[in-house]
């Protein structure tokens, strides 16, 4: 099928092309691998930085808001002292008689 000048040109190739297109191949994937792993990298540092800006305002919120019921309640044990004190009792009360049981 092939004439005898193709034959003897594919034999007439040096094997040390093919070892050259190998390794000329492989330090293309390998380079390849090496984008791959800093865009991933690059990628996962992102999202473990916006995960913790998300706990960091969720952290935060969560303090104002026990800043502000605390201040809350702060003024209505100033503004009705003994109404405090009485539910202060009742629900030590329930507590006692819930813990009893």
């Amino acid at each position: 099928m092939f004439s005898s000048a193709a034959k003897e040109n594919e034999y007439a190739t040096p094997k040390h092309s093919h070892s050259s297109n190998t390794k000329e191949g492989l330090h293309k994937a390998k380079r390849e691998a090496h984008n791959i792993t800093n865009k991933t990298e690059e990628e996962l540092i992102h999202a473990a930085e916006s995960a913790g800006q998300k706990v960091r305002d969720f952290v935060d919120d969560a303090a104002d808001k026990i800043q502000t019921t605390t201040n809350n309640v702060s003024h209505q044990v100033h503004e009705n002292p003994i109404q405090s004190i009485l539910v202060a009792l009742g629900a030590g009360f329930m507590l006692g008689m819930f813990f009893r049981r």
